[in-house]
């Protein structure tokens, strides 16, 4: 077992960042589970908590909403009601200029959405450089935790601005909450500066997906932080130098022979994550269905009869699905509604310790997450804020002949290249057949760019694609002499 492996199977975290032509991703693990999972592809990077210089072009004054050139394809939509300066939002006229962040990203048919309470956020504290605000994360419930912290902010804080501390705070001294605020203050004057000097468009950017997410994963369980790529090792080295000393020494460049998510066993819960059903330790299963509406999960004991009696058997069960569930939203990025069907119980205790087993393991998301409770019939409603789009649209595709989803060419070449590293390091193989389904045999062209950047890494080895009649739909197999 490789040195990584075996730390892996600590409870401490091991932060994975891999880069990759098309897309790159930041994956937590924790006691051997993926825990959180981040990806974006290359060419498509998130617009939300860009700050944009724009120029008002519609004022609907009945609906409390404006239209907003900020240099993208569409105009993004405002809704003027919600800020908190109410003076300011009924002075906002057509042709204004103003300042505004993205909080929703634009569709196909619609701009992205904006609000003028514009925030920039650290490890620790949430800058709010427009509002006399001071607040503590919804996370922190301890009530002496949140009066210390509390204490601190207003400390901190000035007469025409806010900080909301992070959970992150708690780990921390005073003297680095004041010194981030310091430096979330310097970048909002630079903001500020680049809002009076340019034209409409971008002028702050959030780090790119690697840098934001690890900033926010960062803590002091995390006791690795391993990146494939060189370039982005010695960036994060330097910023965390700057922003974060004490996790500088924790980051390595990983260059083992064996592939970082193989390693590490992150494409295998992967796969899982995207399919409908999901097996629990105790043998009881998820069933998660996504409709326009909302997200059902239907509760089932299956296999499992390991209970002294049946009720304990139904219990245990709704026990690790409440525990499970709690992780597959957040893993799976599910926004909206969710209903669960939980098996029903008799007892009110039991129904009870499940829903505060729900309560306490959705406080752990990063992403506003409500248990709403009970709602009859034995269903569970729950509502988890929207924020991106669901793991499901960036790693699966509609199938032209089945009508259904399957993975989509993107995940299959990062899959591929795993599989590409793991059958060079197991034998001294010169040539490699990457077998694809007739699916993907019909649209064999578009890999061409795949296999010329495996050529420039594996540049002694003979690569090629073959087609496999046998091969399920979105299955391939990696084989070589």
């Amino acid at each position: 077992m490789s040195k990584t492996k075996k730390e892996n199977m600590t409870n401490k975290g091991t932060i994975l960042i891999d880069v990759q032509e098309n897309m790159s991703s930041v994956s937590l693990i924790e006691g051997g589970l993926l825990n959180e999972f981040y990806v974006e592809f290359n060419h498509n990077y998130s617009l939300t908590g860009n700050i944009y210089k724009g120029r008002v072009v519609n004022v609907l004054p009945g609906l409390e909403t404006a239209f907003v050139d900020i240099g993208l394809n569409k105009n993004a939509f405002l809704f003027i009601g919600e800020t908190h300066d109410k003076e300011k939002s009924h002075k906002i006229n057509e042709g204004d200029f103003v300042m505004v962040q993205v909080t929703k990203e634009e569709t196909k048919d619609k701009g992205a959405m904006v609000t003028t309470n514009i925030s920039i956020p650290g490890r620790l504290l949430l800058y709010l450089p427009q509002i006399d605000f001071a607040g503590v994360s919804g996370r922190i419930t301890d009530a002496e935790t949140r009066h210390r912290l509390l204490k601190v902010i207003e400390k901190i804080k000035k007469p025409n601005d806010g900080f909301v501390a992070r959970t992150l705070c708690m780990e921390e001294s005073v003297s680095e909450i004041e010194k981030e605020a310091k430096v979330l203050r310097e970048l909002s004057k630079v903001v500020t500066e680049k809002y009076l000097e340019s034209g409409i468009g971008l002028i702050h950017s959030e780090d790119n997906l690697l840098l934001r997410c690890v900033r926010d994963i960062l803590s002091k369980n995390i006791e690795k932080i391993y990146c494939n790529d060189k370039k982005t090792t010695n960036e994060l080295k330097e910023k965390c130098k700057i922003h974060h000393p004490s996790f500088h020494n924790l980051i390595e460049y990983h260059n083992d022979k064996i592939d970082i998510l193989d390693e590490f066993g992150v494409i295998k819960q992967l796969d899982k994550l995207l399919e409908k059903t999901v097996t629990l330790g105790c043998g009881g299963t998820l069933n998660i269905d996504k409709t326009t509406a909302l997200t059902a999960i239907d509760v089932n004991t299956h296999k499992f009869v390991g209970g002294v009696d049946h009720e304990q058997t139904i219990y245990e069960t709704n026990m690790q699905a409440a525990k499970e569930i709690a992780r597959q939203l957040r893993l799976r990025n599910t926004g909206g509604l969710v209903v669960v069907d939980f098996i029903d119980m008799y007892s009110e205790e039991q129904l009870d310790d499940v829903l505060n087993l729900l309560r306490s393991e959705v406080a752990q998301d990063r992403v506003k997450t409500r248990v709403m409770g009970s709602i009859g019939f034995g269903l569970v409603a729950l509502t988890r804020k929207k924020m991106g789009n669901e793991l499901r649209k960036y790693l699966l595709d509609d199938c032209d002949e089945c009508g259904g989803r399957i993975h989509s060419k993107n995940y299959m070449m990062r899959k591929m290249k795993a599989g590409l590293k793991r059958l060079f390091s197991e034998g001294d193989h010169t040539q490699a057949f990457i077998a694809l389904c007739p699916y993907f045999s019909k649209q064999i062209s578009a890999f061409n760019e795949f296999i010329s950047d495996c050529k420039q890494i594996w540049p002694d080895k003979d690569i090629s694609f073959v087609s496999s009649p046998t091969a399920k739909t979105g299955e391939f197999y990696v084989s070589g002499r």
